[in-house]
């Protein structure tokens, strides 16, 4: 917490104190399974902050488990407790387990949000850097073909969704 507050990184501090404010409100209400999951995540956040892979893995397995246990295998919550352990994983290179994860974000998010949302963009987006990583060039090509047009349709060939895209492509 000392380093959080020290630090020049506010963007982490608000996240921080956004799910600190959100766990608490849940409190009140009533939600203690949800606030017991929120808890779970700050604590995986704080545990990647400060460097402890093993506290922030430990942490955010605990957060899936919650999630998937309050809202089922296929819910749209599961689909972003998903991509935050592909995120770890692939931080950790731990590149398989990460693209496992990433694969299975898409798939839940496809089924709720169809093709044409940004969330789906990201995750085609999340497992072309992905199979890139693992040299997987022509899936990489793909999936960052995928997000390209969907960012295109949605937000214009001028965002920077699009260039970031462009820019992955080549």
């Amino acid at each position: 917490i000392w380093h959080l507050q020290h630090d020049n990184d506010i963007s982490a501090q608000r996240e921080l104190v956004h799910l600190v404010e959100a766990t608490k409100a849940m409190c009140e209400r009533g939600l203690e399974a949800q606030s017991g999951a929120m808890l779970n995540s700050l604590c995986g956040e704080l545990g990647f902050l400060a460097g402890d892979m093993k506290v922030a893995t430990n942490m955010y397995v605990r957060y899936n488990s919650s999630i998937e246990s309050l809202y089922g295998g296929d819910h749209l919550a599961t689909s972003d407790a998903y991509s935050t352990l592909a995120s770890l994983h692939a931080q950790k290179r731990e590149l398989h387990k990460a693209l496992d994860y990433a694969g299975q974000a898409l798939v839940i998010r496809l089924e709720h949000l169809g093709v044409f949302h940004l969330c789906t963009a990201d995750s085609h987006f999340n497992l072309g850097l992905l199979f890139r990583m693992l040299g997987r060039y022509d899936e990489a090509l793909r999936e960052f073909h995928f997000a390209r047009a969907i960012r295109k349709e949605l937000v214009g060939k001028e965002s920077v969704a699009v260039a970031e895209a462009d820019f992955s492509i080549g």
